[in-house]
């Protein structure tokens, strides 16, 4: 029996499964992608199934921007509870996020699996492979996926070699709770920390950027030895509690102040006392509800002279990498 009799030999196949892997768009240039109608398909069909991410790339998107706004804004919830609502709203996106990858990854695996079984057949839900704007959206959907994946990655790398993961001492921390995303590693916050590790290595130079997961070792140091520090994590009425901890400035009756915070083990009831080191002058806390009934003042007073950042309502994820990517910078230029 000749290979013809059986379908396309095993390299067109695997030439084919090459457009399901993102190279749809660069795999036009090929004469051979032009002239055989086999592959000729499962390109064409790669293409608009990769344009079906377009969705979630937007819910992702909404769900950002919305969460954002109600935790910037409370006013419009009249009488209803902001956790509910925000569960609710969280919920509500991550289903429709869900529904949609799950669906998305189905026809996928589907497509690949005709294009290994060398047929030509379509893929279910999958339309516009033979329409010419359908195709042309698609290339540069997918032209675009493919170069902001090489760009992330060139970045990525760049801003992994700003900052160390491991320990200090250095002026400049940013300590993050990895709940939840523990095998993402530190490429995220690295990337998002960028623009102050740029800053930081031009004053102090190489290695004087710590991104590392929040826990007490890493706190600790931050705090003692750190001048600008970040802490990316959540929070309870006036206190940080994050990563197994709970962690309060000293009473604000207390006489006289102490530059330190209290720390304590959520699990074990244990507690600790974390001086404040001298040369601390600006800590920015991310936690929902750190200075919440007027108790962000009761950090400033605890911490003085360092200037603490503390926010008395729910906050999103964006806003602070938006303080991150703008004011950030111009505060770093005025630490000692």
């Amino acid at each position: 029996m000749t290979a013809n009799s059986t379908g396309p030999p095993l390299p067109r196949r695997m030439l084919a499964l090459a457009g399901y892997l993102g190279l749809a768009p660069w795999l036009g240039f090929l004469p051979s992608f032009r002239e055989d109608p086999f592959l000729r398909h499962h390109r064409a069909q790669a293409l608009v199934v990769f344009l079906g991410l377009a969705p979630l790339l937007l819910l992702g998107l909404a769900s950002l921007l919305v969460m954002t706004e109600i935790f910037t804004d409370e006013s419009w919830l009249f009488d209803f509870d902001l956790i509910d609502v925000t569960r609710a709203t969280g919920s509500g996106f991550a289903l429709a996020e869900g529904l949609v990858a799950a669906g998305w990854a189905l026809v996928w695996v589907i497509a690949v699996g005709l294009a290994l079984a060398g047929s030509v057949r379509r893929a279910p839900y999958v339309r516009g492979t033979g329409t010419r704007w359908v195709q042309g959206l698609a290339v540069l959907w997918s032209g675009f996926l493919g170069l902001a994946a090489a760009f992330l990655l060139v970045f990525g790398l760049y801003a992994s070699h700003l900052a160390r993961s491991g320990e200090g001492p250095a002026p400049v921390y940013f300590l993050f709770d990895p709940r939840g995303f523990e095998g993402f590693g530190s490429w995220g916050p690295k990337m998002a920390f960028f623009p102050i590790s740029r800053e930081a290595n031009a004053r102090w130079g190489e290695g004087s950027v710590v991104v590392a997961p929040f826990d007490s070792r890493s706190f600790r140091q931050a705090i003692e030895r750190g001048r600008f520090v970040v802490l990316f994590v959540h929070g309870t009425e006036g206190a940080i509690q994050s990563a197994g901890m709970r962690i309060e400035p000293p009473p604000a009756w207390q006489k006289p102040a102490g530059r330190y915070l209290n720390v304590r083990d959520l699990q074990d009831g244990g507690s600790e006392i974390v001086p404040a080191g001298a040369d601390l002058q600006l800590l920015y806390i991310t936690g929902c509800r750190t200075g919440a009934r007027g108790l962000g003042w009761v950090w400033q007073k605890g911490l003085a002279p360092t200037k603490v950042i503390t926010f008395d309502r729910m906050t999103g994820g964006l806003e602070h990498l938006w303080w991150l990517w703008t004011e950030a910078p111009r505060r770093l230029k005025t630490i000692r």
